[in-house]
């Protein structure tokens, strides 16, 4: 009887737990705010502004960036931009990673190597952002951001879009994209735009 009485509260004490628990974990997915990645320059779904594309009329530059709400288990963020309706499959335009888990933002023309910051290689195999170039139509450029709960410490400049995939691969805590679009509107041939 002493023995059913220790157990049965042991069953009780348990159950409370796991009750608590679960309205805790409940509660605070409730309340946690999903992660965000905007820009002051587009919106989601806008078109990209002209500067930011290889029709800009100056040097081509990286447009501002900014992303809130990542865990607080966040150890780095990897961002990529992609262009999703490249003839031959995505093209890759820009990757980022190692990025600070305290760093929430990139300023327009983000100076990344002076920032100390790991750039892998675009689609033309080069470091650093490649402006938008879609050869003919509208295509859609996705930008995305990774919070990780590791720094890719295995990848040097020489890292290309699917050695990133490969390494964040069960390392992702949340992730947040913004897509723009950009359309050419003369048709020229130049030599970038055989990527997109």
């Amino acid at each position: 009887m002493r023995y059913g009485r220790i157990w049965l509260l042991l069953g009780v004490g348990l159950f409370s737990f796991y009750a608590v628990y679960a309205i805790n974990r409940r509660d605070y997915k409730k309340n946690s705010k999903p992660m965000e990645l905007t820009s002051s320059a587009f919106k989601d779904g806008d078109k990209i502004p002209v500067e930011y594309t290889c029709d800009s009329v100056e040097t081509v530059i990286s447009p501002p960036l900014t992303w809130l709400n990542a865990p607080a288990e966040t150890r780095s963020f990897v961002l990529t931009c992609v262009d999703i309706d490249a003839p031959h499959g995505k093209f890759v335009h820009w990757i980022v990673f190692n990025i600070p888990a305290t760093t929430t933002s990139f300023l327009e023309n983000a100076r990344i190597a002076e920032m100390g910051i790991m750039q892998g290689l675009n689609g033309w195999h080069k470091l650093g952002y490649g402006g938008m170039c879609p050869l003919l139509g509208r295509h859609r450029y996705v930008f995305k951001i990774y919070a990780l709960d590791t720094l890719l410490v295995d990848l040097d400049s020489r890292a290309k879009y699917s050695n990133i995939l490969n390494a964040i691969h069960g390392h992702i805590l949340a992730s947040a994209s913004l897509m723009g679009w950009y359309e050419k509107s003369v048709v020229r041939k130049t030599s970038i735009e055989v990527g997109d």
